[in-house]
């Protein structure tokens, strides 16, 4: 479990250094308004935008608020918008271990409790996010008007691949390149005169990608994929006719190296589950994006804004 695991904590946080890199971020994403919740504890979230219903954004392993800063300027256009840090993440609070979909879920709905947010909302999660969102719609049905899942996690997490792909199951045991540096993060090594410093990039004293909450936290959502999908699927009920719209990555753009026959194997995983998952509502649809890579959000953003307002006409 641990290798993926690291593997998934050394992407997200590689994408999401990718997508702030950009000069095209607003501002807006430096100044969050803090929920407190019961215990206390404060998460960042940044919210934009009038009128109804409510979207609510949830990023990937190692993603932040402003992942969504190509999609959610645009949406704001049409409702209300919030983006939010999860607990552990950048100057969000961290919250109770392990960070698997049931505590994540119980953070959000009492967040948007505590901002006196109505709903419905049309939740939007990005990859493992989508434990999040399908979990809350199980658990508060009555709360969610519509969703769009962006190339989300499979369930089982790496299970699936394994099972279909003998090669995929080999690298599985190995730790990636650069895989080595979250687990630094998270036992607060990333600092000046660690050897891994230089090395993992020198992040900046006090950075989202030298703090080890951040580190700590993905690690364990990650490393929580299969508790994740045991609660998802353990809540498990069909949405009737809530719009809910699965976009997947072209299998083409950054593909696994596997064998030909295996790679075949492994995108069958993903369009099947995918597939599934769309399957839980009668309006539900799966499609896959040309061109995007498993950051769609940045790599094709209009795909997902025109997503979220094909949802949003279809709930209004």
């Amino acid at each position: 479990m641990r290798a993926f695991a690291v593997i998934l904590g050394a992407i997200g946080f590689l994408s999401a250094t990718l997508a702030v890199a950009q000069p095209a971020v607003p501002a807006f994403y430096d100044k969050p308004a803090y929920v407190k919740l019961p215990d206390g504890r404060r998460l960042a979230f940044f919210c934009q935008g009038q009128g109804g219903p409510t979207v609510v954004f949830d990023s990937g392993a190692g993603g932040r608020a402003r992942n969504w800063f190509k999609v959610q300027p645009e949406i704001a256009k049409l409702t209300r918008t919030c983006a939010y840090d999860r607990a552990g993440y950048d100057t969000s609070d961290p919250g109770p271990m392990p960070r698997h979909a049931a505590n994540v879920v119980s953070d959000l709905d009492a967040a948007l409790h505590a901002m006196g947010e109505r709903g419905p909302y049309v939740l939007v999660a990005h990859s493992i996010g989508g434990f999040h969102a399908r979990l809350f719609a199980n658990l508060h049905r009555e709360d969610v008007a519509g969703m769009v899942l962006v190339d989300p996690s499979q369930d089982g997490g790496e299970m699936p691949f394994i099972s279909a792909s003998p090669a995929f199951a080999r690298m599985f045991g190995k730790d990636g390149d650069g895989g080595e540096c979250i687990w630094a993060a998270a036992a607060g090594r990333m600092r000046p005169g660690d050897p891994l410093y230089v090395t993992c990039g020198s992040p900046p004293a006090g950075s989202y990608q030298a703090k080890p909450d951040m580190a700590q936290a993905v690690i364990s959502e990650a490393m929580g994929q299969v508790i994740s999908t045991a609660q998802v699927v353990g809540s498990q009920k069909p949405y009737g006719d809530l719009p809910l719209i699965v976009l997947t990555a072209d299998p083409n753009v950054n593909p696994p190296n596997l064998p030909d026959g295996e790679l075949e194997a492994y995108r069958r995983v993903v369009r099947e589950g995918h597939r599934a998952m769309a399957a839980q509502s009668a309006r539900g649809v799966e499609r896959v994006v040309p061109g995007a890579n498993h950051g769609i959000q940045i790599t094709q953003p209009q795909a997902v804004i025109d997503a979220v307002r094909e949802v949003l006409t279809q709930v209004r």
